[in-house]
């Protein structure tokens, strides 16, 4: 038998040939195009698997064994996860109602969990239970349950829950929902060595089942490993290596653990000369994130004191001072100033202390202790902490260039006083919530800014002066506009009881200039009309009151607004609810700027209704006056060019103002951010704008192959016309794409 090609193809000239060759691959090339929009998220997702022997096995049910107690003792910590939260005979009753098909996790509403595993488990239109979905939050309650009851039921549930959501996950080429997100991984990383040890506890003779964990462990460590999947500029970065380093106390025979533990610990370092300042200041925009990073810092150095790693001495002192700023930001109620996406409640933190010099780390609950000098002042990274007669104001500037957390609070003020947190911000807005956006920006926060204008989208707040002492505190601030002009902000404390903030803008910024002072929602306001633009706030929370005082110049309007929809304002986010809060919008026009004091009315300090603050004038930013009277008669401020001057009984005092600024340990983890940044390119998902590229390159693709069909005919015959067109055709789907993939979609 012989195999030759059809005459009418022998008898087609090159020329026909070239033609048919190239209208293929142009019909063929959108084709390849619109798949090749998957290629990065493939490979992203991708990681070579190790795959284990009985050696394997056996060697790791011989270190557990071995190192069971230090084992059970990673084991119990929670710091990463999204912890169930169910103990003890809620537990048990909790892990019932998933054997019956139902998981309700507070506050959001119950969904169906089907048995056995369905993917349709883990992809919800509930996007606040997606994270814990994904990160076996089902399999957490079962090994919750078991431990407490000693049930199989729970804990035979638990392993074919875990191994057939493993076996879906082994199989996705592109995520669903957050299955393969860093943060659900790390999470199930722990989860994975949890179950380890019940299953070899429980039934030591399963070696099939320990094998599969292992090996998942091992595809887990790989993936978390992965240059691509290290997300440096947040927190999640130090999660993901802290579970590489708890599965190498784990199962440190796994491949990849001798593989990469050590890049980890190398890229560990890189991150934390950025992620936590030499001051303990956390570059996450966020209070609550600077308790979050010390819970982790505290974990780092715990396990690399049980893998006796070398730990470098500025690990030791970034975490203690960190722990120093928690410490001054935490009150005696346990909460927590509401900077940035901060809930507000303290979680509380297991301190990592040693026993000896040079000895291994240990992790304890334990109180941080005194709060030590009553004003912490980061001029680098953009925080004034004081604390004065009990009560706490807490100024914040800082900006840290596209990394976590960040809301539109820049020159923003909190302040807390005998229970309350009087000025707010908007805190933590559940994702996908339609006041998300707002409760973010300018309306959620009390920083001066101009009306209309968009947050912020690189670093532009600095202290410019400043000045502490028992009797007196000032802190000047000011933000870049993009027009090169600035917004600006004086915050004050006269004595023991009157605290006075006063923004403005330059000359030609435009405006109106607009403040937005929220309250907490236990916070009730009641506005005098006699006198004018004065208030009183009280609280629920509190056995003290606040009596404000509007100052304004010219052109100066104020109102209190009450989870009002338009203009949006008076809502907060608390306890992971929306909640109407008040919120006072002063906003001005002609005389570019307004200001506010406030004093503390408590059981020995008596409502006055009379207006303190008797004169209030801003000429600019260096030029400005105010007048206070006081139970020790009137005392005045005036600014007047690099001088300060405080009168008081007639004698004029000058102040000392000390210069604000950016140092070299700013720029040194600004440096840092840098390398790291070209070290591990940023990645780039957006998963759904693919598909729709996708979907509209297949539109295009059949539209331009029914054409060419149409056109065959004439091309066939001229060859010399349409070989270099095709060619051209061709070469412009291959450009497109790569233009597509590495530039427009690059990260």
């Amino acid at each position: 038998m012989s195999w030759a090609l059809p005459t009418s193809w022998r008898r087609r000239s090159p020329g026909e040939a070239g033609v048919l060759l190239l209208v293929l691959l142009c019909a063929a090339t959108p084709f390849f195009v619109g798949s090749s929009l998957f290629f990065p998220v493939i490979s992203h997702y991708w990681t070579e698997e190790n795959g284990l022997n009985e050696g394997d096995v056996s060697a790791w049910v011989e270190h557990y064994r071995s190192n069971e107690e230090i084992i059970k003792e990673v084991n119990s910590y929670q710091i990463l996860g999204i912890h169930s939260s169910f103990t003890g005979d809620a537990s048990v009753e909790k892990a019932n109602e998933i054997l019956g098909g139902r998981l309700e996790l507070p506050p959001n509403p119950p969904v169906a969990i089907n048995w056995p595993f369905d993917p349709v488990d883990v992809v919800t239109d509930i996007p606040t239970l997606l994270l814990p979905l994904a990160s076996l939050v089902v399999v957490d309650v079962l090994l919750e349950a078991h431990g407490q009851t000693s049930e199989e039921r729970f804990l035979e549930a638990a392993q074919d829950y875990t191994l057939d959501f493993l076996e879906y996950e082994r199989s996705l080429w592109l995520p669903e929902g957050l299955v393969l997100n860093d943060h659900a991984l790390a999470i199930r990383t722990l989860l994975l060595t949890r179950l380890l040890a019940v299953v070899n506890d429980s039934q030591p003779q399963d070696l099939t089942t320990t094998r599969r964990l292992l090996e998942a462990l091992d595809r887990s460590v790989s993936l978390l490993a992965k240059p691509g999947y290290f997300t440096y500029k947040t927190n999640h970065g130090l999660m993901e290596s802290l579970a590489v380093m708890h599965a190498a106390i784990v199962a440190p025979m796994l491949p990849s653990v001798r593989t990469h533990l050590q890049s980890v610990f190398d890229r560990t370092d890189l991150q934390l000369q950025y992620l936590v300042s030499e001051g303990g200041i956390v570059t996450e925009h966020s209070s609550g994130y600077q308790e979050f990073n010390l819970a982790l810092l505290g974990l780092l150095l715990r396990y690399a004191s049980i893998l006796d790693h070398p730990i470098p001495d500025h690990w030791i002192e970034r975490y203690s001072r960190a722990a120093d700023f928690l410490r001054h930001l935490k009150r005696p109620d346990g909460t927590l100033p509401r900077f940035g996406d901060t809930r507000g409640p303290s979680r509380g933190v297991q301190l990592a202390v040693r026993q000896e010099e040079g000895g291994p780390f240990q992790l304890g609950t334990m109180d941080l202790g005194d709060r030590g000098e009553p004003l912490w002042l980061d001029l680098d990274f953009g925080y004034w902490s004081e604390w004065h007669a009990e009560a706490h104001l807490l100024a914040g500037w800082a900006d840290f260039g596209g990394r976590a957390h960040k809301q539109a609070n820049e020159l923003s003020v909190i302040f807390w006083w005998e229970g309350e947190e009087w000025w707010t911000a908007g805190g933590v807005w559940p994702w996908a919530h339609d006041f998300r956006i707002p409760g973010m920006g300018w309306e959620g926060n009390n920083g001066p800014h101009l009306s209309g204008e968009p947050r912020p989208s690189q670093p532009s707040a600095e202290a410019t002066v400043w000045y502490w002492a028992p009797d007196l505190s000032l802190l000047e601030l000011r933000r870049l506009l993009p027009s090169g002009l600035y917004v600006h902000r004086v915050v004050a404390r006269l004595g023991d009881e009157t605290w006075l903030v006063m923004d403005g803008s330059d000359p030609g910024a435009g405006g109106p200039l607009v403040s937005n002072w929220v309250t907490m929602s236990t916070v009730e306001v009641e506005e005098y009309t006699e006198p004018s633009a004065t208030f009183l706030l009280r609280s629920s929370k509190s056995t003290g009151a606040i009596h404000g005082q509007v100052l304004s110049g010219s052109g100066t309007t104020y109102e209190w607004l009450r989870g009002s929809l338009d203009p949006w304002g008076g809502w907060t986010a608390e306890d992971d609810e929306v909640r109407e809060s008040s919120a006072m919008v002063l906003s001005s026009s002609e005389d570019r700027w307004h200001g506010l004091s406030w004093r503390r009315v408590g059981e020995e300090l008596t409502l006055n209704r009379d207006p303190w603050v008797t004169e209030a004038v801003w000429r600019a930013p260096d030029d400005w006056t105010f007048t206070v009277d006081s139970p020790e008669g009137e005392v005045g401020l005036t600014r007047n060019g690099d001088r300060l001057i405080l009168t008081s009984d007639g004698d004029q005092i000058l102040v000392p103002l000390n210069p604000g600024g950016v140092s070299e340990a700013r720029q040194a983890a600004d440096s840092a951010y840098s390398e790291t940044e070209s070290r591990f390119s940023p990645y780039r998902e957006v998963l759904a704008f693919r598909k729709q590229l996708f979907r509209l390159a297949m539109l295009a693709g059949a539209g331009q192959f029914f054409v060419l069909l149409l056109a065959f005919g004439f091309l066939r015959r001229h060859p010399k016309l349409a070989i270099p067109a095709l060619a051209g055709l061709f070469f412009a789907h291959v450009g497109f794409g790569w233009w597509l993939n590495m530039v427009y979609l690059a990260p």
